[in-house]
């Protein structure tokens, strides 16, 4: 559990922050895949990604944490997808007009469900870093 305990206003405030949290969770582990698919295209140590970008403005606890998982191809859960996936649809259910404003999470909500059909549907139960393999998939098929 947080160390840090934080009143966040009348009731349903606290899980209204929960999700976004999860929003910007999910739409992190877009771009540290990203980023490093790119580092890959451009022929350069992944590695590197996660320890300088790790220290600058791009840093995350994502990019930290999860970077390095990534790269061991560790895909055991601190998270499961399934239980992201649960969140976002909560967030789903209060957007108004299908998310239109809202192309980030659009994204990453349609990149973890397709993680989550992976190996018939056990891709749900692998951490949030599995999104890597949804990136991997696509690269061998050429779809970036």
């Amino acid at each position: 559990m947080g160390k840090t305990i934080r009143w966040c206003g009348p009731t349903g405030s606290g899980q209204a922050v929960k999700l976004c949290n999860q929003v910007l969770c999910a739409v992190h582990m877009v771009a540290l895949c990203e980023a490093l698919q790119l580092a890959q295209l451009q022929d350069l140590d992944p590695n590197l990604i996660v320890e300088i970008c790790s220290t600058g403005a791009a840093g995350s606890w994502a990019l930290a944490n999860l970077g390095p998982k990534i790269l061991a191809s560790d895909l055991e859960p601190g998270f499961m997808v399934r239980h992201l996936l649960k969140d976002l649809r909560f967030v789903k259910a209060i957007m108004p007009s299908e998310g239109e404003n809202f192309p980030g999470f659009k994204l990453a909500m349609a990149l973890f469900e397709s993680v989550a059909k992976l190996d018939n549907g056990e891709g749900g139960n692998q951490g949030t870093q599995a999104m890597i393999r949804v990136y991997d998939h696509d690269q061998a098929s050429q779809k970036i």
